[in-house]
């Protein structure tokens, strides 16, 4: 898919580096993600060359990511879940107590386009919110082949798939912003 032409030719930037963003947060691995999709967003423009290290271009697309400074601002248990049946014999015979099921977590990306050709001059600074959430696996693990083997991995993975989906509401978000500021 490709959208119009370059919306920053007006400020001469054909060419555009994008860095890896910066990530403050407690969320681990989006920098990358965020980054990767800001990329592939802006690769859609006709007649903007986009690179992803930092090389000689016209203009520099930086982000930052940052979170609040205490846990309770940044995220939160949605959803608890008693241990019990066969979760309980799981835990062998400590008693009974609510294992964290699904949590939500919040931050936000500021986005700054500098045009390096006109005294770092900045073209766009906006901030975007990422919001998301994630279920994790719990299931019993009472023997090798039991579901729960897999706890970790398969609540990694829905972090991560939450992580991706965050990030791809947000670069559309940002295709939103360019095409109507630009």
């Amino acid at each position: 898919q490709v959208y119009r032409v370059n919306p920053f030719a007006e400020y001469n930037i054909n060419s555009v580096s994008v860095p890896i963003f910066v990530n403050y947060s407690n969320i681990a691995g989006i920098g990358p993600i965020l980054t990767q999709d800001f990329i592939k967003e802006l690769s859609h423009y006709r007649k903007l060359k986009v690179y992803s290290s930092n090389k000689k271009t016209d203009g520099i697309l930086i982000g930052i990511i940052d979170s609040a400074d205490k846990i309770s601002e940044r995220s939160e248990t949605v959803i608890r879940s008693y241990i019990e049946g066969d979760l309980k014999k799981s835990i062998g015979n400590r008693p009974e107590f609510y294992l964290p099921l699904t949590t939500s977590y919040q931050a936000k990306l500021r986005v700054v386009l500098i045009n390096k050709i006109n005294k770092a001059e900045v073209i766009l600074d906006h901030n975007f919110g990422i919001n998301g959430s994630f279920t994790r696996s719990l299931e019993e693990t009472t023997s090798l082949n039991s579901p729960g083997v897999t706890n970790f991995t398969k609540t990694k993975y829905a972090f991560e798939k939450s992580l991706r989906d965050s990030s791809a509401n947000i670069s559309k978000e940002f295709r939103n912003v360019v095409l109507n500021v630009f």
